[in-house]
């Protein structure tokens, strides 16, 4: 598990107008983040929006994705939805076609215990004999307390670590504390705290904004790890800025929206969009054509 580390792009997927897998438009966007420098990828999760659709769609995804690389950069797959059995059909097939780790979230819709949930990532991780970061997710699915995460890390041979998405700086000091006394892998998965998470020792970022300007990312994760924090900073204020406005629009269509900006087709929403998400969708796409106008990348560093 010690490679397990870096900078991955959370990919969204691209869908035709009947709602289906674009996937020619999958193979650019994979094609486009590996090419402007992260280490792998990750499908699945919840900015690929995975409740929207069925196994047989997502485990085609997996494949595809996984044939896509071929080499070329690692494999991260979430295999979250509402139920053990499903997740576990996820979870083999992605195994299967190579990926390095799989991301388990807690089950969505239904509510458990804390009991329940634990048991549902033993049970998972031991079928499984696979490496399993938890997914904390709390903003989508149930809420897994993090000493029952760090219980499960400290006792289950396949749970290495946890991908954070609560975006809670809180709970990021509170696993770098822990991660102190004991060896698990952490990543960063809001993009609001990369720069806190890195600082704090933090293996990787699997991040939503590099999905569409992977570029950005790049460059604020290789001058954090270069110690340049004046230029860290910098990246770090167009980020932040970056965010505000994508976050005007439901997530993630202003990551889609940004994406379309950049010549990449996002395809349709999962809702019909009113006039009024059609304006804003139109003003964050000329928006992001003066910001990204203004910005310095280093990605070769």
């Amino acid at each position: 598990m010690e490679s397990l580390n870096g900078l991955f792009s959370a990919l969204l997927t691209p869908v035709r107008p009947d709602g289906e897998i674009d996937f020619e438009q999958l193979s650019r966007l994979i094609d486009f983040v590996l090419s402007s420098g992260v280490d792998g990828i990750c499908i699945g999760g919840a900015t690929s929006e995975y409740p929207h659709f069925d196994i047989a769609q997502r485990r085609e995804l997996v494949s595809f994705a996984a044939e896509q690389l071929r080499g070329r950069g690692r494999l991260i797959v979430a295999i979250g939805s509402s139920s053990y059995f499903q997740s576990l059909k996820l979870g083999r097939q992605a195994a299967d076609v190579g990926s390095d780790a799989l991301m388990l979230p807690m089950p969505h819709f239904f509510h458990y215990d804390q009991a329940d949930l634990m048991w549902f990532c033993r049970r998972i991780a031991r079928e499984l004999a696979f490496p399993v970061l938890i997914y904390h997710l709390p903003q989508f699915t149930q809420q897994l307390s993090l000493e029952a995460i760090i219980e499960l890390i400290n006792s289950e041979e396949f749970i290495v670590g946890i991908k954070d998405s609560s975006g809670d700086p809180v709970c990021q000091r509170l696993l770098s504390s822990t991660r102190s006394k004991t060896s698990f892998r952490l990543f960063v998965g809001n993009d609001s705290l990369v720069v806190d998470g890195l600082r704090a020792g933090w293996d990787g970022v699997i991040s939503g904004i590099s999905s569409c300007c992977p570029e950005l990312l790049v460059s604020l994760y290789a001058s954090i790890r270069r110690g340049d924090l004046e230029a860290a900073e910098a990246y770090h204020r167009s980020l932040q800025e970056l965010i505000q406005r994508v976050s005007q629009l439901p997530f993630p269509w202003g990551l889609k929206s940004i994406l379309e900006a950049r010549g990449i087709q996002a395809g349709s929403r999962s809702l019909p969009q009113s006039e009024q998400r059609r304006r804003q969708d139109r003003d964050l796409k000329e928006w992001f054509s003066t910001w990204l106008a203004r910005q310095n990348f280093n990605i070769l560093s």
